[in-house]
């Protein structure tokens, strides 16, 4: 019972880091965009 415990939240805690990891990975893309932008505005 306790090793059934335990492999859950071990799962839990991978998928919230991937999770964590997507959202980082899209909130460099978009800072990266608005830079881009600002690159053509001077233009």
């Amino acid at each position: 019972a306790t090793k059934k415990e335990t492999k859950p939240k071990v799962t839990e805690k991978k998928a919230v880091e991937k999770k964590e990891s997507k959202e980082d990975t899209r909130e460099k893309a978009e800072s990266k965009k608005p830079a881009a932008k600002k690159k053509e505005d001077k233009k």
